[in-house]
């Protein structure tokens, strides 16, 4: 081992021990990396690595503009084992129920897998103060764990601190000790645009959502680093980040048929922005695939307001084995007795159904 390494290791040994004997609490966060850098004298970059090392086995969180602070140690394993009840939570911010056919499938995988192994699953949808308030009232006693399907760090931050092992589903929060199962956005991206480019497609476009998550984060990398790696034509116009939903479907293949040279296949990366792009085609003539191909994420004849929509080619994922798996990973947690960074992906598939045609070579 390096004297960096070593100097490393020695001083989150030193830390573990001090968060072990209750030197610093849950609300105390412990000193800043100039602070320990010069206690123990070593370089802010040591104090930096042994900070971020005790956040991956962890033991500390941290949380931005305060600093690192120690993670209460959750119930005994062997106490955590006898607990039969799992809690699925899923909300808006605003409390409002997001139990689509999606969610609810993921649900009944969930369901299917605690039934497997002797656990009682339980569906909550409220507020987050309010979820927070069951837990304190009604829920230790039982509670196993928590499948979280609405996720912010502060609310995630919050099961850190009352030691409630839980599983992200469905989404990812980074800069915490998290485990997530989410689709595959990579993979699924790549399949839909490399079928798009085996048919002849060489300028190609990607709509998606202007939401700060991972799955808007990783659609548009993969599709960056497929251009990339196929020596395909990478167009800054080509991609259209935008509002979800009708209005920002619309507008934003607008802009992708705007551009002096537009994409001959588009792939919508949001499923709530397909009725907009397809509004937008007709309102200029234009019709799938004659005139452009088009593939999007997720089944279409999921939102009833793409309904009147022709048959899109799609890339879809299985629901059911995310919520199987998300039991499986929590279970894991419960069995080691501590939180760990992970990211469970759910492959994908894509699902052809003809809006995706060979390119003439008129247009190459």
């Amino acid at each position: 081992m390096t004297r960096s390494g070593t100097l490393t290791s020695s001083l989150a040994d030193r830390l573990r021990e001090g968060i072990r004997a209750g030197k610093w609490h849950a609300d105390k966060a412990l000193p800043s990396e100039r602070v320990l850098a010069a206690q123990f004298d070593v370089s802010r970059v040591t104090a930096r690595r042994c900070l971020q090392r005790l956040c991956q086995e962890g033991i500390v969180v941290v949380r931005p503009g305060r600093g690192y602070f120690p993670i209460h140690s959750t119930p005994g394993t062997e106490s955590l084992r006898t607990r039969r009840s799992i809690l699925y939570y899923y909300a808006s911010e605003a409390g409002r129920p997001i139990l689509d056919s999606m969610h609810a499938s993921i649900i009944n995988g969930a369901n299917a897998e605690s039934m497997r192994v002797g656990l009682h699953l339980y569906a909550v949808s409220r507020p987050p103060a309010e979820f927070q308030q069951a837990l304190r009232d009604g829920w230790d006693d039982g509670l196993r764990g928590v499948l979280l399907d609405w996720a912010t760090s502060s609310l995630a931050e919050y099961l850190i601190q009352r030691g409630v092992p839980f599983v992200v589903v469905e989404a990812d929060i980074e800069g915490l000790p998290v485990t997530s199962v989410i689709q595959d956005n990579v993979g699924g991206t790549q399949q839909a645009l490399a079928h798009m480019a085996d048919r002849g497609h060489r300028r190609l476009g990607i709509i998606v959502n202007n939401r700060d998550e991972v799955h808007t984060r990783q659609r548009l990398g993969a599709y960056r680093e497929y251009l990339l790696r196929r020596d395909l034509p990478a167009m800054p116009g080509w991609a259209a980040v935008t509002a979800e939903g009708t209005g920002g479907g619309r507008s934003a293949m607008a802009a992708l048929l705007d551009q002096t040279e537009a994409p001959t296949a588009v792939f919508v990366a949001s499923r709530g922005l397909l009725p907009g792009a397809i509004d937008e085609l007709a309102r200029r003539g234009l019709t799938i695939p004659a005139d452009l191909s088009l593939a999007v994420w997720g089944d279409p004849g999921l939102d009833p307001s793409a309904v009147e929509a022709p048959d899109i080619t799609y890339v879809t994922w299985s629901a059911d084995e995310m919520g199987r798996l998300a039991v499986r990973a929590l279970d894991d947690i419960v069995r080691r007795g501590s939180l760990q960074r992970m990211i469970m992906r759910i492959g994908t598939r894509l699902v052809d159904r003809g809006s995706v045609t060979d390119l003439p070579d008129k247009r190459d």
